[in-house]
């Protein structure tokens, strides 16, 4: 491990607007991001971001690599990979399993069957490395065989003892010299070639960890319909950057790529998290360079096929919020607001009317001169501002499902606190669409394609968020912390918008 080369190799690579940014002055002038900033360029940067835009590579020139790169900090572009490895892509596969052979083997037999098939096709695009699998303490015990059915070369390390699965995964890597490290979850779908796609990735840019859409399988029952849509795994359909603060704050480890140079420095996963040790390790590995996440790879995981199980997962879910907050302080809040928007929003949620309608006022004026300074023209502002209240609205009625609902339940009794409830209201609704249409009453936040079906999926999302909002309390209380529970409000020069 410690012999392994800490150069990584990186490509050229295309770059993409984000759906939500605004383009103006002949290209020079950015608006988008999240949160939301305004970018202008010289007319040369415009010039070559124009080239990017329409199809030409971002080049190993390092000026222009940090343009591009400012561009996806402020989630106002994301990359995308570009040609194919001049040599066969080496990696390993590590496999943490505990008490799921069925899993195991459907994973092994879906990456079988594409090996079987590369082989006998001649494909150049080859994959080189090792599967490990780490049975975590399994009863019975994985069978060290395992991989002959699926004509794979299979390692299996045993815990005697189950450790959880960061030291699950911690162990694999001690097990392996690959430059490359997929970590996949037993039960996942995906094949020899999407990981040849996710290496492929791993060579753009600063990129250090990259990972696919992971998607509930159908099934015929209302439970997987709604995890179909609904899946905590799922992290929609737009690409980004990944990180605290970001529109895509963490990803799960289901299915993830990595340098292993990058996962050595940043100490592996975390020994002591039972849960939430994924978004631990994402966020380290954001100090070193970019977290991506690509959904034009595609794979799938099974859902949970009962009711208590499916409960019980978005409470321990919850329960990772003390213990993260612990590590990682304020980036675990439920909601982050500029010092003038809280105020307004704590006097809307209070009904105290008339303190809302000034603060109000003094965050819109606030939010209007911001963007004048910086040169956006007057007939967009307005369209601006109404679209940063929708986003912030929406963002809150989020938090208060997913966090604050027991608070505002006991609260909403005395009568001034009713726009709390309606805020909690429409937390539970967003997973419904207006009549007529298919996007979401909250809005598409989630992604385009993540819309409820009906009343069976308000219910099973009701269920959801109620479960994962105890979990945060627990987790908190059990933490002795209060950072999971309450919103960042940042120092008046650190908040940069609505």
């Amino acid at each position: 491990m410690d012999d392994r080369e800490l150069m990584r190799p990186t490509t050229s690579y295309l770059l993409r607007p984000t759906p939500t940014v605004w383009v103006q002055d002949q290209g020079r002038r950015f608006i988008g991001g999240s949160p939301l900033r305004v970018i202008t360029l010289s007319a040369a940067g415009a010039e070559l971001v124009g080239a990017w835009f329409s199809g030409e590579p971002v080049g190993p020139e390092p000026a222009h690599r940090a343009l591009a790169g400012r561009l996806m900090e402020a989630d106002m572009a994301t990359a995308v990979g570009h040609g194919r490895p001049s040599e066969p892509t080496t990696l390993a596969v590590v496999i943490p399993v505990k008490d799921d052979a069925a899993g195991l083997a459907a994973t092994l037999t879906a990456l079988g069957v594409d090996h079987r098939r590369r082989g006998d096709n001649g494909s150049d695009d080859r994959v080189t490395g090792r599967i490990v699998v780490i049975d975590d303490g399994s009863e019975p015990c994985v069978d060290p065989k395992i991989g002959a059915a699926a004509g794979l070369p299979v390692s299996v390390v045993r815990r005697p003892v189950p450790g959880g699965p960061g030291n699950a995964r911690n162990l694999g890597v001690s097990r392996v010299i690959e430059p490359v490290i997929v970590f996949v979850d037993a039960g996942v779908i995906v094949s020899i070639e999407q990981l040849a796609a996710l290496a492929r990735e791993l060579a753009v840019g600063d990129t250090v960890a990259v990972a696919p859409r992971v998607r509930s399988e159908e099934g015929p029952t209302r439970l997987a319909r709604y995890e179909r849509v609904w899946s905590p795994l799922d992290m929609g359909s737009e690409p980004g950057l990944v990180g605290p603060g970001r529109r895509l704050s963490y990803l799960p480890s289901t299915c993830l790529a990595v340098w292993s140079s990058a996962l050595v420095a940043a100490g592996g996963c975390d020994p002591d998290l039972r849960y939430g040790e994924d978004v631990d390790l994402i966020w380290r590995l954001g100090s070193a360079g970019w977290v991506r996440y690509v959904p034009h790879i595609d794979v799938t995981h099974p859902p949970r096929s009962t009711l208590a199980g499916f409960v019980r997962q978005r409470f321990l879910y919850g329960t990772a919020a003390g213990p993260l907050a612990r590590r990682h302080g304020r980036t675990v809040a439920p909601a982050r607001l500029d010092r003038r928007s809280a105020m307004a929003w704590a006097a809307i949620v209070t009904g105290l009317r008339g303190p809302a309608a000034l603060a109000g006022v003094w965050s819109t004026a606030g939010y209007v001169a911001m963007l004048l300074r910086c040169g956006v023209p007057r007939r967009q502002v307005a369209r601006i501002v109404a679209g940063g209240w929708v986003a912030t609205a929406q963002g809150l009625a989020v938090s208060t499902a997913r966090t604050w609902w027991p608070v505002v339940v006991v609260a909403a009794a005395r009568r001034r606190f009713r726009p709390a409830a309606l805020l909690l209201a429409l937390g539970w609704l967003r997973r419904l669409r207006l009549p007529g249409s298919r996007t979401p009453i909250a809005g598409p936040a989630t992604g385009g394609d993540r819309v409820g079906r009906g009343c069976t999926d308000l219910a099973l999302g009701i269920l959801d968020d109620s479960a994962y909002a105890l979990g945060v309390w627990r987790g908190s209380i059990a933490a002795g912390t209060t950072l999971p529970l309450l919103p960042h409000i940042p120092s008046a020069q650190d908040a940069t918008g609505q």
